[in-house]
Order: C-alpha cells, then structure tokens, then sequence
C-alpha cells in the first residue's frame, strides 16, 4: 500500500509553499522537499502592489525601501525610486507553512522525489522508499527538478549564480540592487539590503553560460566582506551569526508549461526568466489565479497536458520574458565598461518608470515605442540596444 494526496508539490520553498497552501483550501495536499528543513537560503525583494495584492501575508514584510542604488566601478550611481519591500524569509515561510497546516496540508522534509509515472485516473510519485498517489504533481523544485531534465520541459540560456550571507550590521547602508565593485571582464555584482533587525543581506551575484564551481565567487565575496569598502557595515566579531545565502537561478523559456497529470510553477516554471526582483514578485501576483485553474482541471478531471496548459498561462508575457532574456545575453558579454555604460545611461535618461517596469518585468506593448524615444533622445544607446533586440522575437517566436 501507499499513501495518497490530491496533490503533490514538489519543492517546499517560497513557490512550493506558495501554491501548496492555496490549493489546499479546497484539495488534499502533501509537499515534498529533499532538505531535512524548509530552505531559507533566500531573500525576496518585491513592489508594494504584490503585498497590497496579499494582505494576508503583509506581517512578513520586514523593510520598506523608497530607493535602490545602482552603482559602476568607479562609483558613478543611479538611484530607482520606487515603492520597494524587502520580506522576512523566515516569517514569510512560516505564514505560509501555517496556511498549509491548517488547512489540513502536510510538509515531508528529507524527502527525495526521484521518479513518477502516470495512467489514467493518478500518477504515482517515487520518493525515498515511498510511493505515494495523487491526482496532479505540481513541479516547484526548478531546473534541479528530474521531470524538467529528463522532459527537457526547459530551454537554459544560462544560470545567475549566487553567493552571500546575512550578517549582523554595524550601521545604517542604503540598499544597493547591483554594483560592480572589481573591475573585471566578466563582472560579478553586489546586491546589499539592510533588514529591521539590524542585519546585512548581501549577495555577490554572476551571471554564466554554464554552471562552474563558485570557489571564485567565494574568494571574491569574503575580500568584499573583509576588505572593501563594505566591510565597515560588517559586524566581524558577531562572525557565528553568519548566515548562509545563495543558490542557482536558471535563466531560459519554459518548452513546456504541463506534461500529464504534471504543471510547473516556481522561479523555473511559470514565472521564468528571473531577474533581481522578477520572481517573487510575478508569483505573488498570479499564484492565485494559477490555483484556480489548477482546481478547476482536478474538479473537472482533465489533468492531461494539454488541458493543464491551455488553463494555466505564463505569468511572464512574452514581451518581458524576451527583455529579460536579452538582457541576461548581454550581461554574459558585458566587461565592467559596459555595466558603466548602463548606469550612465539610467543617469541620463532618469526615468525611474522604465527603470523599475525592467526590473519587474512589466513593460507594456504600449510603452515599448515611447520608452525607445526616450532612450534614443538621451542617447542611451547601450539600454536601447538591449530593448531593440527583444521587441520583435515575442511576436514571432514560439511561447514560453
């Protein structure tokens, strides 16, 4: 015998937790996540719609930014001004847990998914030595899922790779969405955010073509601790508080959206591609409605592939998602005057709308022609360059 759920989710972070809890509202609801604990190895930096959009979870909030700086080698600085909220992770992911909880849903940690197959009325999900029914697997567990490597279910362009920590902080530092504090051929960027609490979460962030060791980004990132200008804000005494952050972030297009009796959701499913602020964000805007959809095909008992997909749409439209993609492609050719170029150009343009509907991925077909008069008028060519080169793919290319 084995067990049985309505639903499966796979992965038990933000995105997991996110639809699990939803779901379970109305389904029977079982998460599976590999780590023996729910991961915190993350922060979310969003726009204050998201939270207005999800009152319920707004006592996560942990600080509230008006402006984030970006910031070139030789220190020439942009600031974006905007309605910033940067989360509690670990508020955040116990109101969503207690969600799940009380509405009668359960969370397995050390719990490894492996293999499932499927017939007509369930699939079967394979986990440790566990088999367990359900009637729909919902995939949050991103480019490390089995299903989306062996489905080839996602198209890699890339990976953002991250490696930080949260310190215990010394004294007040605006925050700061990326710098290229070395000079380099290939740059690496900083992205530092003061918490409530007294804390400093700071991320040292490369983007790659392909997944390397992070010994590099490692040895970079404590000379930004220990020696750089950064390190004033550091509480190095208090060095036990460290705490671990990073992760791998896929950049690429989702090939396909549902498989039989499977959807994918998460920052490699239907919000992909990331980018600073992209990911949270989409989600807490669409999980919703990508429940409901989700429910009315389990109601209806169509948890077919094509069914699911044709309920379930991207949260990213196609306009952004090729933004976003052009942008990485330029970042992987970027050396650090580049980057320079791209402040510069911010400086000059000075449009903190189209400064923030490109970090959260909310350009309109509407304001692509006036946001590139506005940047051929300022002649921000570098910026320019990178919108021009994915206004016109979204219109042609396949979906994502």
């Amino acid at each position: 015998m084995h067990d049985a759920a309505d639903v499966i989710v796979l992965g038990a972070g933000v995105a997991g937790l996110l639809v699990a809890g939803e779901l379970a509202q109305r389904h029977r609801v079982l998460v599976l996540e590999k780590a023996n604990r729910v991961p915190e190895t993350k922060y979310w930096l969003t726009d204050a719609g998201c939270v207005d959009a999800n009152s319920h979870l707004a006592q996560a909030i942990d600080s509230n930014y008006s402006n984030i700086a970006f910031i070139a080698h030789d220190d020439l600085t942009y600031h974006c001004f905007g309605a910033y909220r940067l989360w509690d992770t670990s508020r955040l992911l116990s109101t969503l847990r207690t969600r799940l909880e009380e509405a009668g849903g359960e969370i397995r940690c050390g719990t490894s998914f492996y293999s499932y197959s499927v017939d007509r009325h369930s699939a079967l999900v394979r986990a440790n030595d566990e088999r367990i029914s359900a009637r729909l697997i919902v995939d949050c567990m991103g480019v490390a899922s089995p299903i989306v490597a062996a489905e080839d279910a996602m198209r890699i362009d890339g990976y953002y790779l991250l490696y930080g920590a949260s310190f215990p902080r010394t004294t007040d530092i605006a925050p700061v969405a990326f710098h290229n504090l070395m000079l380099s051929d290939h740059p690496s960027y900083i992205e530092a955010f003061p918490t409530s609490d007294d804390r400093l979460h700071m991320i040292l962030i490369s983007p790659v073509e392909k997944l390397t060791a992070a010994s590099s980004l490692r040895a970079d990132f404590e000379f930004i601790c220990t020696k750089s200008p950064y390190a004033r804000y550091i509480d190095s005494a208090a060095s036990r508080e460290r705490r671990f952050l990073g992760g791998v972030i896929p950049v690429g297009r989702m090939m396909r959206r549902a498989l039989d009796r499977v959807v994918f959701f998460g920052e490699a499913g239907q919000t992909n591609p990331p980018a600073s602020a992209t990911a949270l964000t989409k989600m807490l805007y669409h999980y919703s409605s990508f429940c409901e959809s989700v429910s009315r095909c389990l109601d209806a008992g169509t948890c077919d592939a094509a069914s699911l997909s044709a309920a379930v749409k991207p949260v990213v439209d196609l306009l952004n998602a090729a933004v976003q993609r052009s942008l990485f492609r330029a970042m992987l050719r970027w050396r650090s005057r580049h980057f320079h170029a791209i402040v510069d150009d911010l400086v000059r343009l000075n449009d903190h709308r189209f400064a923030n509907d490109m970090i959260f991925a909310t350009i309109t077909p509407r304001s692509v022609i006036p946001y590139a008069r506005g940047l051929l008028r300022a002649r921000a060519y570098t910026l320019l360059s990178t919108l021009g080169s994915a206004a016109i793919p979204p219109f042609t290319g396949r979906a994502t």
